[in-house]
């Protein structure tokens, strides 16, 4: 699909936007099937009160200390990008720009 340079979405295509950013997806993925741009609909759920997820958005100490705390405790990785809405990406690279030690991914034992 071509995008459309400063067109609406829809009512079924904010629904499937909404859908697809809760589902995890990336909003390059969504603003490419709707064809429309990434900052249109990072606006668009902005607008609808929801909490964008920015790509390369440098993390505050804050939650820096959060996500360690929360990795050492062993909160699976998934739940921890989940609630302080990260990708798996910016946690491990946090992890190893802080000197914490990485868990093994074997899970046979």
């Amino acid at each position: 699909m071509t995008k459309s340079k400063g067109r609406r979405l829809t009512t079924a295509e904010s629904t499937l936007a909404s859908a697809m950013y809760a589902d995890g997806e990336l909003l390059r993925v969504i603003a490419e099937r709707l064809g429309v741009s990434r900052e249109g609909i990072a606006r668009h759920l902005a607008a609808k009160g929801e909490h964008v997820r920015f790509a390369n958005k440098p993390l505050g100490k804050a939650k820096k200390e959060r996500l360690i705390t929360l990795y050492n405790r062993g909160v699976p990785v998934a739940d921890i990008c989940n609630s302080l809405a990260i990708s798996e990406t910016a946690l491990y690279y946090t992890l190893r720009r802080q000197g914490v030690a990485l868990r093994s991914h074997n899970r046979t034992k």
